[in-house]
């Protein structure tokens, strides 16, 4: 089969094209592996104390357990893991689960520096 005259321009333009987008996927390839990865165990080591922190404070509202229910990553420096609390309220004879997300952030400082940085949503309880 040959390949007319009005169909080669249009092969040339998609030619050139998929290399432009191979070249643009190397480049950001190479620059994402170059900068500081936020590992997930690290990331939900954080969060594990931060459940155990919670648990601790709402434990006057009758909070037995706080743990890591899963984690899972945004992009190479933020990984967000749900927090899951459980507790029993003997005044009202109520047995409470409260969820909170929480996201975890690996920012990098003018000098080099690395540091995490926590944000939580609102609790979601039940």
């Amino acid at each position: 089969m040959s390949v007319t005259r009005s169909f080669l321009p249009l092969r040339h333009l998609i030619a050139g094209f998929c290399a432009v987008l191979v070249m643009l996927c190397l480049g950001a390839s190479t620059a994402v592996a170059g900068g500081p990865v936020l590992d997930k165990a690290r990331a939900r080591d954080l969060a594990a104390r931060t459940a155990e922190k919670v648990r601790r404070d709402l434990r006057s509202e009758g909070a037995q357990k706080a743990r890591v229910a899963g984690c899972w990553r945004n992009s190479v420096r933020q990984v967000s893991c749900y927090l899951k609390i459980k507790g029993y309220d003997s005044e009202l004879d109520f047995r409470w689960t409260c969820m909170l997300r929480m996201t975890v952030e690996l920012r990098v400082r003018q000098g080099g520096g690395r540091q995490l940085h926590a944000r939580y949503s609102d609790p979601v309880c039940g």
